[in-house]
């Protein structure tokens, strides 16, 4: 998230306001978390509530928020998947998560066909322009294939779920899968683990010189585990508002137009090559790379 100077109308003076910047468009945590209850009341009709799974294979991007903050209202927990995987890889994610709604930028959903359980609802983002140009993804990549909902019209038809609260969700993130299959790990809340993980958070935040205004690049895709973390945490929590910039890639930051305070990469297993261990010195110590 960033921080930027907004002016209020009703008083003409300068107001700063906490909130996503990607590329360059700024979308205030107020009005994330307003489209995000418009959501919630989506998801709720599709049958998703507390225990629920959702999905999502998106990359550092308003919608991501929108999606945890969704679940968050309504119960369930959020699914990052790994985007940098193969397709058969996020089918078994799928079906091992038990997803009932599978949130997805369009250039990476168009690379899932046959992979998605007939019972997940899929809902496409169509990927904007910043991101496209950060990821050199072609036109036409960007653009939903036929059938599939789209997240904005979907969610902007919605009336706003009413008596709702935002707080830290629980979540499932996998694991790498190095040793075979990848596993999920659930953090429930409400329990001692949770409670003391938004405390550890919070202190280890404290340590890292964070204030409130404070804008932060987060280079890591935020499916991994400490960048989810930290971004959700800071906008569930916004008495403690960090945030995340935009456009990120997990090889660098693109198009920062201002300084920023905090920098958050995450190291990746996949950037990290180990050589091929001949045969008599068993397999290789690390998974290959997947990102293409």
């Amino acid at each position: 998230m960033d921080t930027v100077d907004q002016v209020d109308p009703s008083t003409s003076t300068s107001v700063l306001k906490s909130g996503v910047l990607r590329g360059d468009t700024f979308v205030s945590l107020d009005d994330l978390k307003g489209r995000a209850l418009k959501a919630a009341a989506g998801l709720r009709s599709l049958g998703v509530g507390p225990g629920d799974t959702v999905a999502m294979l998106l990359r550092n991007d308003h919608e991501l928020f929108e999606t945890v903050f969704a679940a968050s209202f309504v119960g369930a927990a959020c699914v990052p998947i790994n985007w940098h995987g193969l397709a058969e890889e996020v089918g078994y994610v799928l079906n091992d998560s038990k997803a009932k709604v599978l949130v997805a930028h369009a250039d990476l959903l168009r690379a899932m066909h046959g992979v998605v359980p007939s019972s997940v609802t899929v809902i496409g983002v169509t990927t904007p322009a910043s991101i496209a140009a950060a990821y050199n993804i072609s036109p036409t990549a960007t653009m939903l294939p036929s059938g599939v909902l789209e997240w904005s019209s979907w969610r902007d038809a919605l009336t706003t779920l009413p008596d709702a609260i935002l707080e830290l969700s629980s979540s499932v993130i996998y694991t790498s899968g190095t040793t075979g299959h990848p596993k999920g790990v659930r953090r429930l809340v409400g329990t001692g683990d949770a409670a003391t993980a938004a405390d550890y958070y919070a202190d280890s935040f404290r340590v890292f010189g964070a204030w409130p205004e404070m804008r932060t690049v987060i280079t890591g895709p935020m499916y991994h585990s400490a960048p989810y973390t930290y971004g959700h945490h800071r906008g569930a929590q916004p008495e403690r508002i960090l945030g995340a910039r935009g456009p990120l890639r997990a090889r660098g930051v693109a198009g920062a137009r201002r300084a920023s305070r905090h920098y958050f990469p995450v190291p990746r297993s996949h950037d990290v090559r180990a050589p091929v261990a001949p045969a008599a010195r068993g397999p290789r110590s690390l998974r290959p790379d997947l990102a293409a």
